[in-house]
This record gives C-alpha cells, sequence and structure tokens, in this order.
C-alpha cells in the first residue's frame, strides 16, 4: 500500500483523489468482476434439480450484496439462503454462523454442503458443525494455509463437483 504525503495534497482538493480513487475502483468492478465460467451452469443445474442454493460470506451486507448483484448470481440463490456476516452479527470462522444458516432454512447440517477455499474460514467451522465441506483450489491464494481438519472433497472447478454430487449424493442434474 502507498501513502499520499500530505505536502502531494496541498495544491488540489483532497476530495478530488478520493473521488478518483472511488471512481477507479468502481471502473475495475464494473470490468473485472464476473463469475468463473463454470459458476451459473452449476447453479441453474441445481436449482434445476430442486437443490435450495444460498451463500454464506464474510462482509459488509451492501457489499456482498452488491457483489452478488454484479455477478449475476441472485437469480440462482434461494432469496431466504443469502447470509452475510455483518447482517447476521457473526464473523467468519465462527461455527455459530454456519448453524444459523442451516437452522434458519430448516436443513440437517449433515445434509447441506458447503463449498469454498479457506481452509480456516470455509473447511473448519464448517466440520464442527458437521455440514460437508468442499474445498475449492481454483487459486493459489489459500494455497499454503491448512485448517485443524480435512474437508471431505477437494475440487479444482465446480465442474469437477458435478460428478461428486451424481455418485456420492445421487443427485441428478439436467445437462
Amino acid at each position: 500500500m502507498r501513502v499520499i504525503e500530505p505536502r502531494s495534497l496541498e495544491r488540489t482538493n483532497p476530495a478530488l483523489v478520493v473521488a478518483a480513487g472511488v471512481a477507479a475502483y468502481h471502473d475495475t468492478k464494473f470490468r473485472e468482476l464476473k463469475p468463473f465460467d463454470d459458476v451459473i451452469p452449476l447453479l441453474s443445474a441445481l436449482r434445476a434439480a430442486g437443490v435450495t442454493t444460498g451463500i454464506v460470506t464474510h462482509g459488509w451486507t451492501t457489499k456482498q450484496m452488491e457483489k452478488l448483484v454484479r455477478l449475476g448470481l441472485v437469480s440462482f440463490l434461494d432469496p431466504k439462503a443469502i447470509f452475510i456476516s455483518e447482517q447476521i452479527g457473526i464473523s467468519k470462522p465462527n461455527p455459530k454462523l454456519y448453524q444459523r444458516a442451516c437452522a434458519a432454512l430448516g436443513l440437517d447440517p449433515r445434509e447441506v454442503m458447503y463449498v469454498g477455499d479457506n481452509p480456516l474460514h470455509d473447511v473448519d467451522p464448517v466440520n464442527a458443525v458437521g455440514m460437508i465441506p468442499v474445498r475449492l483450489h481454483r487459486d493459489n491464494r489459500f494455497a499454503g494455509v491448512t485448517g485443524a481438519s480435512a474437508p471431505r472433497y477437494e475440487i479444482r472447478s465446480f465442474d469437477e463437483l458435478v460428478p461428486v454430487l451424481e455418485k456420492d449424493f445421487g443427485l441428478v442434474l439436467p445437462p
């Protein structure tokens, strides 16, 4: 991170610098924020098969909802199955966040699969409540991170999840 020296702002209005930063941030979002190619096909197939699809995410409510809207994922998620840490008042990796999600949907945690990339936030607490954790190794962000527990499955793309759902859980997904 680079810090702007106060003396460099002496000849300009600091609000202009802030506005330029905000504009650059929004331009980047519009240009770069899109789902991976395998996300919407899987979510669409899951919804068509009658599977409740949702999300448990950490962050500010408005920011996280904006991401879901911009990514075009809202129509594939059950609106009652969107759980954002700020809105719930419980942060990852607290297992109570995942328990609250299951309870709100009336689901037995042992029948709920959760896919995430961070072993500390997406595997350990999921295991702690009895859910089925799937670790997604899409990039190297958490490559060197290991948790206290192992995921039930490890995948590199959502395409690799389809045979797991079909073989191990008897789910028939439409093509």
